[in-house]
């Protein structure tokens, strides 16, 4: 989809926060909605209202160009059109590469590559990725859309990374070096979501045995009568 997950959202925002870059590729950039949202908290929030005043570069990469719309023109510096694995190896070097909602539309392998790659060209890669299964085929007519990997934590252990587990998501972030990890380690983002379907049913079981253990109860209460 054209827009990333609302529950990754603060996350994002707080990790680049907290990394505090002037540089910044989106990847994958949709709508535009990260843009808006980084110019937003980066720059706007730290008293630099006017375009000309902005200070964080912010370009994106889209393979899809039906997705442009203002938000593209006004809130990033430069947008390249086109498939990121065919331009990795042109792109300039960023402080921070942003792969949101992104890395699930690649194979295991190809993603693999991608990551290795973009750390040729960035301290870090901050990445968002469904928690398990979720299938999705072409969206508005983009066959990019379709999702071809599921990614789960263990997959990031090669790197050096940092992941977070938010609601239905997964955060991650990777890095050159340890001591770049170490930047963002200490980060804390309220969390609002279900509880996982694993808590649930450990609470269901619970309560029955709660309700069995009360009816137990009473019922040895009345055969003392």
């Amino acid at each position: 989809m054209p827009q990333g997950d609302v529950y990754n959202i603060p996350w994002v925002i707080k990790l680049l926060s907290k990394i505090d870059p002037s540089s910044i590729l989106d990847i994958g950039i949709g709508n535009g909605s990260y843009g808006f949202l980084i110019r937003q908290y980066l720059d706007i929030a730290k008293g630099r209202l006017s375009r000309d005043e902005w200070e964080l570069m912010i370009d994106g990469i889209e393979v899809f160009p039906d997705y442009k719309n203002p938000v593209w023109d006004y809130f990033y510096n430069n947008i390249i059109i086109g498939n990121i694995p065919d331009l990795v190896g042109e792109i300039n070097n960023y402080d921070v590469i942003l792969l949101l909602d992104v890395i699930e539309h690649f194979s295991k392998d190809d993603g693999t590559w991608l990551l290795e790659e973009l750390l040729k060209k960035t301290d870090y890669v901050v990445i968002t990725t469904p928690k398990g299964t979720y299938h999705q085929s072409e969206v508005f007519g983009n066959v990019h859309e379709a999702h071809l990997s599921e990614w789960r934590y263990g997959d990031f252990d090669p790197f050096n990374s940092i992941q977070f587990d938010v609601a239905v998501c997964h955060v991650i972030v990777i890095a050159k070096d340890e001591s770049k990890i170490n930047k963002v380690k200490r980060i804390y983002v309220p969390r609002l979501y279900w509880p996982s379907k694993s808590f649930r049913s450990i609470l269901k079981r619970h309560i029955l045995m709660f309700y069995s253990d009360l009816s137990e109860y009473f019922k040895s209460r009345k055969s003392k009568i």
